[in-house]
């Protein structure tokens, strides 16, 4: 059996930090909060949990705050969370067993970070972080923002979730962050420009973002850097100025990247449903649905495009086709994956109301 040591860094977080150390208490043998300078009752709250609470002057640097934390730790292992991340209950007992049958025979162990979820539970947005890693080996964060381990050694990998909790982000923060980085920076990962990029896009600095965005798909390739993302937010801004086969264009500049994702090919779809081209949109989404989802994927996953959204949009395709047989069948498809999806629930009326008016029983 291991023992744990929880590290976080924390700002006004009186609001979520509660429901964080109530959801990983059980779990770790010790608690190490650092604030990088609250204003609210954040400290008062941790010290409910500990006494390991340091106050850490903030420098525009995650990584300088995270290895401070880092460096209070004394147990086996180090696990980091963020204020607004929980641990579910069926992943907190995932983990109680683990660190019962772990030694120190694995130097990291990789969780799912889930980021986002539909309203019965479902993951829709996730991807795979190194999560616990063992304390001698004196891991290092690295970069001012969207920082990251450089991690070695043994690799546990595990489909144990952290689930986040957080709908907004400080980007005007972030972008500052960002902006002080790669003006003063030798030598930077090119991923950092899609961040800028999609730091003014979420502040609505449209002209900046197509620059960045360009500016980042420009630069030859690698295995770490998210360029489908980078796609798809880019064809989102050419599609919301009526720019639609700009748009289409780089959706379909993403495969000049790295493997075939779902979630272009059924935007790419969508692109040819809204000509009300179903013939050629049943291509994409049945390639879609074709493709293997990645594994322990570093980048971000968007789930429901990898079967459900293309089930739900054949059913759409087949109909405006007049095929009601195959539209029935891709809307069952989607109601054994989501039942209470809205978009099943109307599907589902609709055709009880097309089999009444039939007199067909489905």
């Amino acid at each position: 059996m291991i023992s744990i040591s929880l590290c976080m860094i924390v700002k006004d977080e009186e609001g979520v930090l509660g429901q964080c150390l109530d959801s990983a208490k059980e779990l770790v043998d010790e608690i190490i909060i650092v604030d990088t300078g609250s204003k609210d009752k954040t400290k008062e709250i941790a010290y409910r949990y500990t006494d390991m609470v340091y106050d850490f002057q903030w420098t525009d640097d995650f990584s300088a705050a995270r290895n401070y934390s880092f460096s209070k730790a004394t147990k086996d292992y180090i696990m980091w969370l963020d204020a607004d991340d929980i641990i579910l209950k069926k992943d907190l007992d995932q983990l109680k067993l683990l660190k019962k049958q772990l030694n120190l025979e694995y130097d990291v162990i990789i969780m799912k970070y889930v980021v986002q979820r539909d309203p019965n539970g479902q993951e829709t947005y996730a991807c795979y972080r190194e999560r616990l890693v063992k304390r001698s080996n004196n891991f290092k964060w690295h970069d001012p923002i969207h920082e990251h381990i450089n991690f070695y050694g043994k690799v546990l990998n595990t489909e144990i979730a952290i689930t986040h909790t957080g709908v907004t982000r400080n980007s005007k923060r972030n972008l500052s962050i960002l902006k002080k980085f790669i003006e003063n920076s030798n030598s930077f990962h090119p991923k950092y420009l899609f961040y800028y990029a999609r730091e003014n896009n979420a502040l609505g600095n449209l002209d900046e973002a197509i620059k960045y965005y360009l500016k980042f798909l420009d630069i030859e390739p690698d295995i770490y850097s998210p360029y489908s993302e980078a796609c798809i937010q880019l064809s989102q801004i050419y599609k919301a100025q009526n720019q639609d086969k700009l748009a289409l264009k780089t959706l379909i500049r993403s495969f000049e990247y790295e493997p075939v994702r779902a979630e272009i090919l059924c935007l790419i779809g969508k692109y040819y449903i809204d000509k009300k081209d179903y013939c050629t949109a049943i291509y994409w989404y049945k390639l879609a649905l074709s493709i293997p989802k990645p594994t322990l994927s570093w980048m971000f996953v968007m789930e429901e495009y990898w079967e459900f959204i293309p089930y739900i949009e054949l059913c759409h395709c087949y109909y405006h086709m007049g095929d009601i047989d195959l539209a029935l069948s891709y809307h069952k498809k989607a109601a054994q994956l989501k039942p209470k999806h809205p978009a099943v629930v109307h599907n589902q009326k609709f055709f009880n109301t097309l089999a009444k008016a039939s007199k067909c029983h489905l």
